[in-house]
């Protein structure tokens, strides 16, 4: 009713509002739950095909597991900027002015001199560095090559899902139950 205005001529009715479900598909909840929990499973399942894969990888000379070979070449990469720093470490020559005040007989004296600053790496170093960066940089290229290549393993067929990769839910909600059979 509405109290603020009250005449005979209108009745005002009381709004009503009608919560809709989000379930507009008309979707079975039981059969959706069961869906639910079936594709858990499946997430599972290749989830531990991917690790299981991951682990049996046997990359380079060291066998290293998959997430061993990234891990190791990313901290290889991180060493070649510490080698590139040293590679391009050269002789320098710096020349700074500075002022030395004294006071002779009362009098204030103040005087200014150059001191000549000769940076220079230690022997051998540079040459060393060139060399370990590009055996690094090589290394690190060849193991990025051998990470790539192991990436093209086949998971364990059991571990796919039995649906297209694109599916979404209505098509696995019309084809659950062939869907559960595989």
């Amino acid at each position: 009713m509405n109290y603020l205005f009250p005449t005979e001529e209108r009745n005002y009715q009381d709004e009503v509002k009608i919560k809709k479900s989000l379930n507009v598909q008309g979707y079975e909840l039981p059969k959706l739950l069961k869906i639910y929990s079936y594709l858990a499973v499946c997430r599972r399942k290749l989830a531990q095909a991917i690790a299981d894969c991951k682990n049996e990888m046997q990359i380079g000379e060291q066998k290293f597991s998959y997430d061993a070979a990234v891990i190791y070449a990313n901290d290889l990469r991180a060493t070649l900027t510490i080698y590139e720093v040293l590679v391009s470490l050269k002789e320098e020559e710096r020349n700074s002015v500075n002022e030395i005040t004294f006071s002779s007989n009362n009098e204030k004296l103040s005087a200014e001199y150059t001191v000549t600053t000769v940076t220079k790496p230690l022997p051998g170093v540079v040459e060393v560095a060139k060399a370990e960066y590009n055996r690094i940089r090589a290394y690190t290229a060849d193991l990025s090559d051998m990470i790539e290549a192991a990436l093209m393993s086949r998971l364990n067929p059991a571990a796919e899902p039995a649906f297209p990769i694109t599916a979404n839910l209505d098509y696995i909600y019309e084809h659950f139950e062939k869907l559960q059979s595989k």
